[in-house]
Order: structure tokens, then C-alpha cells, then sequence
């Protein structure tokens, strides 16, 4: 669930990082690349609300894992489209990036019985360790390349997410906690 996690933040802190100026050199104006960042960061609280509500009614892991999913294919078709149909691509990915906060809490809760405040704290504490240093690989993968490239390369680590909730429903353990909330 912590890795899963620690790709969400390397997505998300990347993407808020060269958005804008992505935008701008994509042929919009800097302006236009606030806009765009302020609808996805709109999105990911709508989809916070959105997360612990779905949770409740049809399960957190599949929340977890329908909306990394989504996330992937809404980012995919972002970088793919044209305004406007890219703005709704972008409050998609917000929104499924959103759903997957609170559903990573209680997964984590639902994993380590008794231990609310360590699992609280390995999500919050170590799923963002590695947002900024994920945001400068991408960086660096932009500066080699471009920022388009660096910026569809960011589809890696949401599909890695993703593999790792797989992983993590598949694995045998002792306690199948995590099995009543989804």
C-alpha cells in the first residue's frame, strides 16, 4: 500500500510541478497552465469526498485500484487531446487521484489491526518521502529529452501503483483484514 502510495506522490508532486509550463509550451500561456492547475487540485478534493464515500458503499480496494486505474487512462487521454476535452481529462485524473486517499488510509488501518496511528503514519509520513525526488527524476527525464516526454513517462509510476495493489490483494497473510473493507 506504501509504494502504491509513493507513486501517487511522485505523480501527483510531478505533474503539479510542470503543469503550467507544460501548458504554456504546448502553445498555451502560462496563465492558461495555472488554470489547468488549479482545476486538477479542485479535482483531487472532490475526489477525496468522493474516495471515503465509495469506500463505505462498495469497498476501499476496489475503489483504490478502480480509481488508479481510471487515473491512468484519464492522464493518458489528457496528454492526448485538445482543450476542452483535455480539461475534462485532467478533473478526471484529479478526481480518481482524489478517490484514492482516503481508501489508501483504510486499507492500510484494515492491514495493521491495532495499529491505526503506524499505518496513518507509514501512509502519510512514507507514501510522500519520495514525491520530490520522483518530480526530479521527472525533471531530469524532461531535461533529456522533453517536457512532453518527461510528462508521459509520469504513466509509469501510476501503472507501478497499481501493480503493487494488485500485488498487495494477492499476497497470502495471516489476517485478511483488508478483505472486509473491499
Amino acid at each position: 500500500i506504501v509504494a502504491s502510495v509513493m507513486m501517487r506522490a511522485w505523480f501527483q508532486v510531478a505533474l503539479m510541478a510542470y503543469l503550467p509550463a507544460w501548458v504554456e509550451s504546448t502553445g498555451g500561456t502560462l496563465a492558461q497552465g495555472g488554470q489547468y492547475l488549479s482545476l486538477f487540485l479542485f479535482a483531487i478534493g472532490g475526489g477525496s469526498l468522493l474516495g471515503g464515500v465509495a469506500s463505505d458503499r462498495i469497498g476501499a480496494w476496489l475503489v483504490l485500484t478502480a480509481s488508479t486505474a481510471l487515473l491512468a487512462l484519464a492522464y493518458w487521454f489528457f496528454l492526448h487531446s485538445q482543450p476542452p476535452l483535455q480539461m475534462l481529462a485532467l478533473a478526471l485524473a484529479g478526481v480518481a487521484l482524489g478517490c484514492s486517499y482516503p481508501t489508501a488510509i483504510l486499507l492500510a488501518v484494515d492491514a495493521l489491526p491495532g495499529r491505526s496511528a503506524l499505518a496513518s503514519g507509514l501512509i502519510m509520513g512514507w507514501g510522500w518521502a519520495p514525491a520530490g525526488l520522483g518530480a526530479s527524476l521527472t525533471g531530469y527525464l524532461a531535461d533529456q529529452g522533453s517536457l512532453t516526454m518527461g510528462l508521459q513517462l509520469l504513466i509509469v509510476p501510476v501503472l507501478f501503483g497499481l501493480l503493487c495493489m494488485v500485488a498487495f490483494k494477492l499476497l497470502p497473510t495471516r489476517r485478511n483484514n483488508y478483505a472486509a473493507a473491499g
